[in-house]
């Protein structure tokens, strides 16, 4: 679970990169209001390790946290 702040009511998409920067897991574009959420990454098909879970509002802003995945 990672959380988010959102200034606007937008379309978020959230993103998982590996270590080295590719991308394995993509979720399609959610619409959430303004405020703090939580975002449930499924990491079923991941290998324990650290990865990088990317929020974007397409235009306007990105955030990224960093999570380790233990099995």
């Amino acid at each position: 679970t990672v959380v988010i702040g959102i200034p606007v009511t937008s379309n978020v998409q959230v993103d998982v990169f590996n270590i080295v920067g590719q991308r394995v897991q993509t979720t399609s574009r959610i619409q959430v209001v303004a405020g703090y959420h939580s975002i449930v990454v499924d990491g079923q098909a991941l290998a324990s390790g650290v990865y990088f879970v990317q929020a974007t509002i397409p235009g306007k802003l990105s955030e990224v946290r960093k999570v380790v995945l233990v099995r």
